[in-house]
């Protein structure tokens, strides 16, 4: 990989590696003042149907802006820690 010139144009020479019955390759040549710049090897896949799932639906949820702030998660923490240990002592020393 060499450095490019943002000044210049860029051309992109795409070869045709392989057609398959799933897979696509190409070979691209980025070049610039007749030289390299940049070279990558892409294959596509063609979309099939699947019976494996790979990932979740994303559940709904909040958007951030109804979510509530570090502040307040903090506050609240604190207060429940609080409490808890405020209902711990009450039981512990009762005895």
């Amino acid at each position: 990989m060499m450095t490019g010139n943002a000044n210049r144009p860029i051309i992109y020479q795409v070869e045709n590696v392989r057609d398959g019955a799933s897979f696509s390759t190409r070979l691209v040549h980025a070049v610039q003042k007749g030289e390299n710049i940049f070279v990558a090897v892409i294959s596509y896949h063609r979309h099939e149907p699947s019976l494996a799932v790979y990932q979740f639906t994303m559940p709904d949820v909040k958007p951030p802006e109804e979510l509530l702030s570090y502040e307040e998660l903090i506050r609240r923490a604190l207060t429940s820690v609080c409490s808890l240990y405020l209902l711990l002592n009450d039981v512990l020393c009762s005895y």
